[in-house]
């Protein structure tokens, strides 16, 4: 289903945040997310190489899945660094799978996590809705900028976030018109109210591939996790877009994805969460919806194109 990302924990505060991380559903959707796991395991086993006998670093380890990936891949040390209580798991995991002399868990934020070493690579799954809403890029960037070597390798390596156009008449129909009949009660007040909140908040769903209206998916940010700084992030990553319309129809709204890359030595391996591919927790689209709007007719081709920033 989907869900108004006002109802989502603002995870802007560090104490909510690590509360949110500290409980075990969260782990067990992202684990079990087998799409997720396994790009992560591909591209740390498809290029092993480029972790045996080496030092890495997971930022955000969670349950400790991928510094077990790590550390299966020969990494000679992995330190797991986790803030949140789930890194008393993340211990035991590793000590049950044999690894206890190599991940070191570290229970601290990465900005107070003491290492004495630099590291040859970087891990972490630190993609939130639409790639940037929990803001752990910034903890990303005070680790590679902190202890990474500099001919160091970030997993993953790159990260791009595509726009388009959507338009989706039967979810924003029943979203509304709900109200007219609940269980023979008119409440057909309140669809003005819904209708009002869902043009004025975001949208994380899955969403049908039949709902994209762009002839392109629009490119908007693509970040290098080796060059990124925070004075970027502080400003703000802005993106220029221009989308054509696939046909005369409604829009809804926008629709936003992306899809990060593991560039190893090896073979580059893709983790995409585009609606073309499939979907999935952290595939979810962030959509925001701008009202019902009609886009071209035959004579007008004016409105068949949106250019923004």
């Amino acid at each position: 289903g989907r869900d108004n990302i006002k109802d989502i924990p603002t995870l802007v505060n560090d104490d909510l945040y690590f509360k949110h991380y500290s409980k075990f559903y969260v782990h067990e959707m992202m684990i079990k997310d087998q799409i997720r796991t396994s790009a992560y395991q591909q591209a740390i086993f498809e290029n092993a190489s480029d972790f045996e006998g080496k030092v890495v670093l997971d930022v955000g380890c969670g349950t400790g899945i991928l510094s077990v990936f790590a550390a299966q891949a020969g990494a000679a040390k992995v330190y797991a660094v986790e803030a949140s209580d789930i890194a008393e798991y993340a211990s035991i995991v590793a000590h049950e799978n044999n690894f206890g002399d190599v991940i070191h868990v570290i229970n601290s934020t990465i900005e107070e996590a003491e290492i004495d070493e630099h590291v040859d690579i970087i891990i972490s799954e630190w993609m939130g809705y639409f790639l940037l809403y929990e803001g752990m890029l910034g903890a990303i960037i005070h680790a590679r900028d902190s202890w990474l070597k500099p001919n160091g390798m970030m997993f993953p390596s790159t990260a791009t976030m595509y726009l388009s156009l959507m338009t989706d008449d039967n979810y924003f129909y029943n979203k509304v018109n709900y109200w007219n009949n609940v269980h023979g009660v008119n409440m057909s007040a309140l669809c003005k109210k819904s209708w009002n909140d869902l043009c004025t908040g975001m949208i994380v769903s899955t969403v049908s591939p039949q709902c994209i209206q762009s002839k392109t998916n629009e490119e908007i940010i693509h970040i290098d996790c080796m060059t990124v700084t925070k004075e970027e992030l502080s400003q703000g990553l802005i993106g220029s877009f221009e989308l054509e319309f696939e046909r005369i129809t409604n829009w809804h709204g926008f629709i936003g994805w992306f899809d990060v890359k593991f560039n190893g030595n090896s073979t580059t391996v893709t983790l995409d969460t585009s609606p073309m591919v499939y979907s999935y927790m952290r595939r979810i689209k962030l959509m925001k919806l701008v009202s019902t709007y009609p886009l071209g007719t035959n004579d007008d081709t004016s409105r068949r194109c949106f250019k923004g920033k």
